[in-house]
């Protein structure tokens, strides 16, 4: 793709798939047309780009009349046996209210007020975090704190409570490739403590990568 511009190139490569690493590299030509040598391989990664992307649905407690008040953070807990080493793992995750996400011990990301403050009846953001490093062959555990935020906490100049909305929930998808990345699946898992808490969290799935390089 040749272009005189440096900032605000129109991509122009292939139609972007969902969950799909894309590589580039750029040269340049001086005025007497001599080629530089081309940059250092980069890359970008898309998320979730289709509805039908996620697989999880919102978990989280029941409404009850407390709802209107504070009260301590919802935990949600839960198991998972990877079968081999794992080649690369993302977790895409979003809340109604705040969470923070932890994985075999470890909180994931650094951000705070995750996942930030929108439109909650039209839209809600998500994050993205490579979680490679911290899902291991065997035995794991996934955890998720739930907050009120914007959502659901006290929230404009008369304290009201509840603008939009009454549940907490907490949603993750998530996709992982195994070392030899020859099988793709997801099914059902059900959530442990607390105990009234009715929901499944999805399994990691295996699958391969795919990938496309754009020059």
């Amino acid at each position: 793709m040749a272009s005189d511009a440096s900032v605000f190139v129109d991509y122009g490569g292939p139609p972007s798939l969902t969950r799909t690493r894309y590589y580039w590299r750029v040269r340049v030509w001086d005025a007497s047309g001599r080629a530089s040598a081309w940059s250092p391989v980069a890359f970008w990664e898309t998320g979730l780009l289709q509805p039908a992307d996620w697989t999880a649905r919102l978990i989280g407690p029941p409404s009850t009349a407390l709802d209107s008040l504070p009260s301590p953070s919802p935990l949600l807990r839960r198991g998972f046996r990877v079968a081999d080493r794992v080649r690369s793992a993302r977790l895409y995750v979003s809340s109604l209210g705040l969470y923070e996400v932890y994985l075999n011990g470890q909180r994931v990301g650094d951000e705070l007020f995750t996942p930030g403050w929108t439109s909650y009846r039209r839209r809600l953001q998500y994050q993205t975090y490579d979680v490679t490093a911290l899902v291991r062959a065997g035995d794991n555990a996934i955890g998720a704190m739930l907050g009120d935020g914007w959502y659901r906490g006290q929230l404009g100049f008369f304290g009201q409570r509840n603008l939009y909305g009454r549940r907490l929930a907490y949603g993750r998808s998530s996709r992982s490739a195994m070392r030899a990345g020859a099988r793709s699946g997801s099914s059902p898992i059900p959530a442990g403590r607390p105990r009234r808490v009715r929901c499944w969290l999805p399994t990691f799935m295996a699958a391969k990568r795919m990938t496309r390089a754009v020059s």
